[in-house]
């Protein structure tokens, strides 16, 4: 996505400063790099970095479209949104796997899933005001985002039988089981002739 919206840039940049060798197009893009704070070399970039070199960039190629503009200053938000969105599209499908339909079916995209989000932003900040999931700052997220975590664990770990131990039986029935291995082990051990190793 960078290259691309470089090279839209670049040519409205020629557009109006006129031919730029090589060379020249480079120092430009630096120039942005270093205009903006980000490092000068884009493998570096992180999500803020990209998000402020991308503003500059459709600044130049899509000046007319101000939608554009504002959705890069939004997009902390969208990123959270979108990770929010498949921890629960996984744990769902946890759920699913698990037979747990109706733990599911609260989760699942649609209004269900809007509600329980706007439910988990509120719930988690308190004192943040969220009228609609839209009016969540990146801040408010981020809790959320901790607690999906952690329940996308404790489904995971709780779909996955116990080694061994299988489904644990009533205390009355382990009990009766306890008692029955004791009546088959003989009280003196079974004497081995001397002539025979016991192996």
């Amino acid at each position: 996505m960078y290259r691309a919206e470089w090279t839209k840039a670049l040519a409205e940049i020629k557009a109006k400063r006129g031919p730029l060798t090589k060379k020249e197009a480079d120092q430009c893009r630096r120039e942005i790099h270093a205009d903006v704070g980000a490092p000068e070399s884009s493998k570096e970039f992180n999500n803020k970095d990209v998000d402020a070199v991308l503003a500059v960039f459709f600044a130049w190629s899509l000046a007319d479209d101000l939608l554009v503009q504002l959705q890069l200053q939004n997009q902390p938000e969208i990123r959270a949104r979108y990770l929010a969105e498949d921890m629960l599209d996984r744990i769902e499908a946890v759920l699913d796997s698990s037979q747990r339909q109706q733990e599911a079916d609260k989760i699942r995209r649609g209004p269900p899933r809007e509600g329980y989000i706007l439910y988990l932003l509120r719930r988690l900040n308190p004192k943040s005001d969220i009228p609609v999931i839209d009016s969540a700052m990146a801040g408010d997220w981020q809790q959320v985002i901790r607690a999906l975590v952690y329940r996308h664990d404790q489904v995971v770990r709780a779909a996955i039988p116990s080694e061994g131990r299988g489904k644990q039986p009533a205390k009355r029935v382990a009990k009766s089981r306890q008692e029955d291995a004791r009546r088959r082990v003989p009280d003196d051990p079974v004497p081995v002739p001397s002539g025979e190793t016991p192996w």
